[in-house]
């Protein structure tokens, strides 16, 4: 409770103090700055004009007489407090941006991040169309202070009406009804939560064999799916673009392609295992995308190069629609490994059928990857005038299609055996890890702008461990191979 109270008294001082710039303020300003006979009424935005005239007075009073306040005379004592508030408010000011309520451009809001009161003017670039915006907020903030009902009746529709003439276009009411929807029925709590009722309703069905268990995992499944698939739709809908064009985003949308292809398997397959693979890919990597984004507000607005609709819902969904077939293939792959290591583990489990469920998945992780890079040279060739610039992001999109490709040319002139074709496609993760998360780490590139400085200790364990995973079952799944032969 203790820790709530903080959080909410925190967010209060930060409005607060995101609106210092027009709240009245407790100040005595002397004659020569102007005529404020007004004074209780006297915002920082009125004394924003001889902000540096002001500063300029109190650094030559410093030199002239130092910091002992008790030289001062009471002129040079009023101009000292004044340029210390004004100094405090303009401090507090610029530390707290939550409050974005101002576009740069009136009649290009939609393409641009909005932001604070105090970011607009310590930038600079103020205009006549913010002031007229500012000083409806100035008027509802003192009509607010003054309790005065009637008043605020009147500014605050005035503001709403405003705002609507101006941005009505650009922001639709029905967008602001959908994210308040999606802030707060938090659909994708609501699908992790599905996922994991899925997973304990596997190990209730593999502890005690009850056969409606595995049933009801499939529908809890199909549940967080569906839930995840509108929480995408959602994020459509508010943003008009595809869902993938930040890293957070792109870590939802694979998780819902893995969360689909589990659907679409055990739909064919009675098979708890696919179940298992979609609900368990899908809940680790929502769990993750909380840590992959900084920001707490994640329908931001991309930059330029990035906000192209066209490439977004072509380049970017097929690499990322690759990613997720890729990690349903090296999931798969584990699949097979265990049941040829151990097949007591998985009794009801055909080694056999996993396997060319991992050959046909690697195949079609192969396409969307191979079509997806291509169009992202395309895109590149159009943006930064090259098709290929050996980029550390494209590097590591072009290893996933080498790595397929060097595995299933290996199966097919049998260089490679079934588990050592199955170890590697079960090393796919670990070469997905590296081409969708490790290449941010190195901060260089045209790509770099999913950097992520505290992803690199957690890549580095889950590499670690699937390596030795891999290789354990690699050699157990070998020698019991070997055995059956003799």
């Amino acid at each position: 409770a203790l820790l709530s109270l903080h959080q909410k008294t925190a967010t209060y001082i930060g409005l607060m103090r995101s609106l210092s710039l027009i709240l009245p303020l407790n100040v005595d300003v002397p004659p020569r700055y102007g005529d404020f006979s007004d004074q209780e009424n006297i915002a920082y935005l009125d004394l924003a004009r001889f902000d540096a005239r002001i500063m300029n007075d109190l650094q030559s009073i410093i030199q002239r007489k130092g910091e002992d306040i008790g030289r001062y005379t009471d002129a040079e004592k009023q101009t000292a407090l004044l340029g210390y508030d004004l100094q405090s408010i303009r401090a507090g000011g610029a530390m707290n941006d939550g409050l974005k309520i101002m576009p740069l451009k009136w009649d290009d809001a939609r393409a641009q991040e909005f932001q604070s009161p105090w970011q607009l003017i310590l930038s600079g670039q103020g205009s006549p169309e913010n002031a007229q915006y500012l000083s409806l907020w100035r008027d509802m903030a003192q009509d607010y202070r003054a309790t005065d009902h009637r008043a605020w009746s009147e500014t605050s529709p005035a503001t709403l009406a405003h705002i609507k003439e101006r941005l009505g276009s650009a922001y639709p009411q029905t967008k602001f009804t959908l994210e308040r929807i999606y802030h707060n029925i938090q659909p994708y709590s609501i699908a992790a939560f599905f996922y994991a009722a899925a997973l304990l309703l596997l190990l209730i069905y593999t502890l005690r064999n009850i056969s409606g268990a595995s049933v009801m995992a499939k529908y809890a499944l199909l549940g967080g799916t569906l839930f995840h698939a509108a929480a995408i739709g959602l994020r459509v809908l508010i943003l008009d673009r595809p869902p993938v064009g930040t890293l957070y985003e792109s870590v939802l949308f694979v998780a819902l392609i893995c969360a689909a292809l589990g659907v679409i398997l055990s739909r064919k397959n009675a098979n708890a295992l696919y179940i298992f693979c979609g609900s368990f890919a899908a809940l680790l990597l929502l769990l993750i995308a909380p840590f992959i984004t900084t920001e707490s507000q994640t329908l931001g607005v991309l930059s330029a190069v990035l906000n192209t609709n066209f490439w977004l819902a072509t380049h970017v969904l097929c690499i990322t629609i690759g990613y997720g077939v890729a990690v349903m293939t090296a999931l798969c792959a584990h699949g097979y490994l265990i049941a040829k290591a151990a097949p007591k583990l998985l009794p009801k489990i055909s080694a056999d059928a996993l396997l060319q469920i991992t050959y046909r998945f690697s195949l079609e992780a192969l396409l969307f990857t191979a079509v997806g890079t291509i169009l992202g040279g395309i895109w590149a060739d159009q943006s930064w005038g090259r098709f290929w610039g050996w980029d550390p992001k494209e590097n590591g999109a072009l290893l996933i299609v080498l790595w397929i490709i060097w595995l299933q040319h290996g199966r097919l002139s049998a260089h490679v055996n079934a588990v050592q074709f199955a170890a590697g496609m079960a090393a796919l993760n670990i070469i997905v890890a590296l081409a969708w998360f490790g290449v941010n780490l190195l901060s260089v590139g045209l790509h770099s702008y999913g950097f992520t400085a505290g992803l690199a200790w957690g890549l580095a364990v889950f590499c670690a461990v699937q390596g030795a995973m891999i290789a354990l079952l690699w050699f157990f799944a070998a020698r019991k191979e070997a055995a059956n032969e003799t």
